[in-house]
């Protein structure tokens, strides 16, 4: 401005922190070109008027911004001339190092791109082991080029965190790595998703705050929404803050219960808050971000949703166990246990109460096909529930008009931990899980991966008597969903679509694993890969096993650490805990020691990005061969897709959701 004569205004906070007189402010002095934060930009358009426009143009940034709210400057200023720049860039990278200019909303709810890199500046998005990730991926945004500072003063360690040497595309470069999560469009330009540090662990689950921010500003009524992670007395809970549009008619509760209602179309229960504070404004620090740390305490007035209540005392007593495993307030009756926060460990405690409390016996997968408290009290007011029929492919989900997907679990058995992925994948098609047989004892466990293919064909033929068939396994069971295609094949059956979710096609030059007899042994490796799916350690090593010198003892001590971290329900017993390591040992020895053939099917490898820290039996050794060797598999194509997460964190909330917009697009082929 002041290169062409203009005078530059540096308003002091008093002067921009109402936005009433900021907007008074542009039209007395008929301000040309301003920079907004976004924090303000919602209040400061109810003051601003069209006969009093002044601005040119408007600048933008520092956080993710709704495309809505910028077109609604658009159409006040209603002059073409007018331009809108979304700019990004930290001050390690010389303030600005991309920026967009707005014309106009392609999707009011969606929000603005940060465009494209600025001459002489590179980004690049990468994942956790800092590789670059396709289009549609998120991950963390990367700087390169002149515009990076030295470093940080003073500040060697920081310097050396901070600024990093990266060989990329066959390049050197120096790049600072930011901290933004962001992913690239598939039109070129960059999209800011928010501070990777806003990620946060409640219950088990893996949480983007950003993403339930950016849910509640779909709505209508809503203006801007902050959501946290609140603590009091050692209970945690996730907390909004919202802003509400000038039109909206509605007082607290009722946007409260409107809101609940309206999340629940797009998100899982567990993402739902707690409690929902209306404020006038949110508090930003001078740098026009939200700060965060002044909020007030929530509103716990509208803390509690109004839910359907218990109608018997059947409905009663199962309300109380649902609450008494998922350690919050009881959900409805028709509320499903995992969208409240259930996941396949809490799901054991579940129905070890359910047995302790009715005196029956019920099989895990019951809870997939009764998932709330309605459809489970209906099934135990039934004179003789059926307890005995422990049914190996279970349906899931039969909404959709496309042909079954039928997903099979890894070494553990069970198909519990698949419940993310069916959630995620959606209702296009009937969803089918196929359980190891034995886990129960119910039946001998099969201990070659031919066995294991030819009992899930024949429990398959029963749902689906012909093909075409379409088979996702994870880890060891993509072995055995490779096995069971190639069977049918032989059985002159078409497999339409064959997953293979992280794992590596058999290696005729890979050792089989030695049989180790021990109990010791076994027990172990069933306590590393607990602990990897519940990220903690249970505390038992080899050693302190094969001291005990007796396979009784280890049990019992095996069996005290999963009570101990509730991975079992307090009245399991040591038998329960056997089925489940003879299930994990047979199924890796026999996956150990598969040789595999060819199929005609294309194989579809989805290959996390990430691998796991600690290491179980059933991890596969590194495999440096091209696709893992299913290129070798196959008749047609081997198809190499990366997804975010780990071995085991791809299959949870929220890499999953990934995973399952990775998958979908290959069975949309397929119909």
């Amino acid at each position: 401005m002041l290169c062409f004569g203009g005078a530059l205004h540096i308003l002091q906070r008093e002067q921009f922190i109402d936005p009433e007189n900021l907007a008074g402010y542009i039209s007395t002095w008929q301000i040309h070109s301003a920079y907004i934060p976004p924090a303000l930009l919602a209040d400061l358009r109810r003051h601003l008027r069209h006969s009093e426009w002044s601005l040119h143009r408007l600048l933008v940034g520092v956080e993710s911004i709704r495309q809505g709210l910028l077109q609604d400057y658009r159409d006040l200023a209603g002059d073409s001339t007018f331009h809108i720049i979304n700019g990004y860039g930290p001050t390690e990278a010389a303030i600005c190092s991309s920026f967009h200019v707005f014309q106009e909303a392609v999707e009011r709810d969606g929000n603005t791109p940060i465009g494209r890199p600025i001459a002489n500046t590179r980004i690049y998005i990468l994942d956790a082991n800092l590789h670059p990730l396709p289009p549609g991926i998120p991950g963390e945004l990367c700087i390169a080029g002149a515009g990076l500072a030295r470093g940080y003063l003073n500040r060697p360690d920081l310097t050396t965190e901070k600024f990093i040497e990266l060989k990329i595309f066959g390049k050197t470069e120096r790049i600072y790595r930011t901290g933004d999560l962001a992913r690239w469009r598939t039109d070129g330009n960059l999209e800011y998703l928010g501070r990777m540090d806003h990620q946060v662990k409640l219950r088990g689950f893996r949480i983007e705050l950003g993403e339930i921010e950016a849910a509640l500003t779909k709505h209508e009524s809503v203006s801007e929404a902050v959501v946290v992670l609140h603590e009091r007395e050692g209970n945690k809970s996730l907390a909004a803050y919202l802003t509400v549009s000038a039109d909206a008619d509605m007082d607290a509760a009722a946007l409260t219960a409107e809101l609940r209602v309206f999340l629940k179309e797009s998100l899982p229960e567990y993402m739902i808050p707690a409690s929902f504070t209306v404020l006038e404004k949110l508090p930003f620090t001078p740098n026009g971000k939200i700060d965060r740390k002044n909020l007030p305490e929530p509103d716990e007035q509208f803390s509690h949703a109004s839910r359907m209540p218990p109608r018997d005392i059947t409905e009663l007593r199962l309300l109380g166990l649902w609450q008494e495993v998922l350690g919050t307030d009881a959900p409805g009756i028709h509320d499903s246990f995992f969208d409240s926060g259930g996941h396949s460990l809490l799901a054991v405690r579940l129905m070890g109460r359910i047995q302790k409390e009715f005196g029956i016996r019920l099989p895990l997968s019951l809870l997939f096909q009764h998932p709330t408290v309605a459809r489970l009290a209906a099934h135990l007011r039934e004179p003789k529930p059926d307890t005995t029929a422990w049914s190996t492919c279970i349906r899931v989900s039969d909404r959709g008009d496309e042909p079954p997907i039928y997903l099979l679990p890894g070494a553990v058995g069970s198909v519990l931990y698949l419940q993310p992925l069916t959630a995620a994948l959606g209702g296009e098609q009937p969803i089918y899980v196929l359980q190891t047989p034995g886990l129960h004892g119910e039946a001998p466990v099969p201990e070659k991966v031919e066995d294991l293919a030819a009992a899930h064909i024949a429990a398959l033929r029963r749902e689906q008597p012909r093909g075409p068939y379409r088979l996702i396994g994870h880890s060891s069971g993509g072995r055995a969903a490779f096995e069971m295609a190639r069977r049918l094949e032989e059985q002159g059956e078409c497999v339409a679509f064959l997953g293979i979710l992280d794992t590596n096609a058999p290696d005729p030059e890979q050792p089989a694993q030695e049989n180790e007899d021990s109990d010791e042994y076994w027990l172990w490796n069933l306590a590393l890969v607990f602990g990897e799916l519940i990220g903690r350690d249970l505390d038992i090593t080899s050693e302190e096993l094969r001291a005990l010198n007796n396979s009784e003892a280890a049990l019992n001590r095996t069996l005290e650490a999963f009570l101990r971290h509730e991975l079992l329900a307090p009245d399991a017993d040591a038998e329960q805990l056997k089925c489940w390591m003879q299930v994990y040992r047979a199924s890796v020895l026999g996956h150990s020691g598969y040789v595999g053939g060819r199929v005609n099917c294309p194989v579809h490898l989805f290959r996390a990005q990430e691998r796991l820290a600690a290491a179980g039996a059933e991890e596969m050794p590194e495999d440096n061969r091209p696709d893992w060797g299913w290129s070798d598999c196959t008749q047609a194509k081997a198809v190499e897709i990366s997804v975010p997460g780990n071995h085991a964190s791809m299959m949870a909330l929220p890499h999953v959701r990934h995973l399952a917009d990775a998958i979908r697009p290959f069975l949309r082929e397929t119909k």
